[in-house]
């Protein structure tokens, strides 16, 4: 099976990079200064779980010069989607698989309007991981876990088999049961997650820490989750307490790649997530006062 990663950085940078250690074909897509670094003294990746180097790496610079693709993760920026897909539909063949894991609900959809070819599936990932330096990858947290699945299926063959041919590899996959459920709830995690410590500019730690952030955190969860229910998605009892559980647990010093991109001078994703929540509110008549903060502080760094 060839593989490609649309995006060298700390997701696809870790995930690609565990699927080439364990010796898959893995081509990774990557520009500027971190194509060079990797293709020169290939790539670093330092995990919670161990230190490892891919070295020679298969790299190049441009989505066209993928060819017979059999699988493509799609791992930039959901601001980057749009014109990753217009370059991918010319080498896309139609028993090619695309998985797309950025952050947001409708990441899918809107390559799927663009692909004329190949099956587009959601994905999503859970991670803490960033790219330090060219060609260096940091994974400090997270459950280093990828979720891919069909819309209305509760299976996939196809699926299933890249599953098991991730875990083998030792990466932690996971062919779900129901991907809408499991985008909802990473979405609703991720929107506090990044809205606050964007927001505050201070890790999630931090941010719990503190009363008047945490409570920051809590609203903000609360709104998305409401948000959820009445968009008719039913996530299960206990999302809420599971969420706040799950940021209380994560290692000190951990920041969203929101905050990250803030710190960096970066476009961020505020409006595939932030953005989606509000207009969904509004077509539901939902009042989302925190995250109409967070949202407007954010756009405004």
């Amino acid at each position: 099976m060839k593989i490609f990663i649309i995006g060298a950085g700390g997701v696809g940078g870790y995930f690609g990079g565990k699927l080439a250690h364990a010796g898959l074909d893995v081509t990774f897509v990557a520009r500027g200064a971190h194509y060079e670094a990797m293709k020169t003294r290939g790539l670093e990746v330092r995990t919670t779980e161990g230190d490892f180097t891919v070295s020679p790496v298969q790299v190049i610079s441009k989505v066209s010069e993928i060819a017979a693709p059999d699988l493509i993760l799609i791992t930039c920026k959901s601001y980057d989607l749009v014109s990753v897909a217009h370059e991918l539909d010319q080498v896309v063949l139609p028993s090619t698989v695309v998985l797309t894991t950025q952050n947001g609900i409708d990441n899918d959809l809107v390559a799927a309007r663009i692909l004329r070819q190949g099956k587009v599936f959601p994905g999503l990932i859970h991670i803490v991981s960033e790219r330090l330096s060219p060609g260096v990858i940091s994974q400090t947290g997270g459950l280093r876990r990828i979720t891919f699945g069909e819309r209305g299926q509760s299976s996939n063959a196809e699926l299933t088999a890249i599953e098991t041919m991730m875990t083998k590899a030792g990466v932690r996959a996971v062919a779900s049961d129901d991907i809408v459920r499991d985008l909802w709830k990473k979405y609703a995690m991720i929107i506090p997650w990044a809205g606050v410590t964007s927001y505050s500019r201070k890790s999630i730690d931090l941010v719990l820490s503190d009363p008047a952030l945490r409570e920051l955190f809590c609203s903000s969860l609360r709104e998305a989750l409401s948000v959820a229910e009445e968009a008719g998605v039913h996530l299960p009892d206990g999302t809420y307490g599971e969420i706040v559980s799950f940021a209380e647990k994560t290692a000190p010093g951990s920041r969203s790649s929101m905050l990250v991109d803030i710190e960096n001078g970066r476009l961020t994703e505020v409006e595939t997530l932030h953005g989606t929540l509000l207009k969904l509110a509004q077509e539901h008549g939902i009042e989302t006062p925190v995250n109409e903060m967070i949202y407007r502080a954010i756009k405004e760094f």
